[in-house]
């Protein structure tokens, strides 16, 4: 028999999670959380996100349905990008993800009642510092902007050039502002996700609209619709000219020599 914590999928853990967090008093209204946040040029997406009191917090999802095969991967990255990582895991999974994941990386798992999470591991903090990483993680725009700030003379406009003329700048500069960068771009959908928090317990509905990615999907599958009617359009035409269409026999010459022409006229 499968077990309660085994049933749920992501976004009910991820519910969970914020549940606990705020809860806990980790996370309030200063704090920055941030669902799905690519890290590591796109090739990572961390699960959740969370800004807090200037430290970075990466925390990894790994639901009964879930393969650990990237999982190594995935905190290795983290643990170059984010001053904590944690991964919460069901029942399932947690004796493995307490063998693969480093001393410092936090363990908790999803009780059975589906309710509540149990620290296995709590992790350490480890302020992350690779200036490298947090250029990579701003846009064009933001490296810009932090040039003009720092009086930095940029030798051109190609990231490239970009990045060379940022990467003089001290790792707590760059940090400070990867972190302001991180809390403008995701205000809008934390606030909504605190607020959401605050008002009721977060249920998995509530994840999956806080997602940054979700006026994509959307998007996509409004134009997958419009293209699906269109062609529904089309077809349901063809047929009513094929209804309409008459088809009338000519016919020349005697009765012994009967020539037939067969002609399709479309009212």
């Amino acid at each position: 028999m499968i077990e309660t914590s085994e049933k749920l999928f992501e976004p009910e853990i991820k519910a969970l999670i914020l549940n606990h967090l705020f809860e806990s008093g980790s996370i309030d209204n200063n704090s920055c959380v941030i669902n799905e946040l690519t890290v590591d040029n796109f090739s990572r997406r961390v699960d959740i996100a969370v800004v807090n009191n200037d430290q970075l917090i990466a925390i990894e999802v790994k639901s009964h349905f879930d393969s650990l095969g990237r999982l190594e991967g995935q905190l290795d990255k983290y643990l170059d990008h984010f001053d904590k990582v944690i991964v919460v895991a069901s029942e399932k999974h947690i004796s493995r993800v307490l063998e693969m994941a480093p001393v410092n990386v936090g363990v908790w798992q999803v009780c059975n009642d589906g309710k509540r999470l149990k620290v296995f591991r709590r992790g350490r903090i480890k302020k992350a510092r690779k200036k490298e990483n947090f250029i990579r993680a701003l846009n064009v725009n933001e490296l810009k902007e932090l040039a003009r700030r720092h009086n930095i003379k940029l030798n051109g406009n190609n990231r490239k050039s970009i990045e060379f003329s940022i990467s003089r700048l001290s790792s707590n500069h760059l940090r400070r502002f990867f972190i302001e960068a991180l809390k403008k771009k995701y205000e809008k959908t934390s606030s909504a996700m605190i607020d959401a928090i605050e008002a009721k317990p977060v249920t998995a509905s509530d994840i999956n609209l806080m997602s940054p990615y979700k006026a994509a999907r959307d998007a996509a599958k409004k134009l997958k619709q419009e293209t699906h009617n269109v062609w529904d359009d089309w077809l349901t035409q063809s047929q009513e000219l094929r209804k309409n269409s008459q088809v009338i026999t000519l016919k020349k010459g005697d009765d012994s020599n009967i020539n037939s022409i067969n002609c399709k006229i479309t009212n």
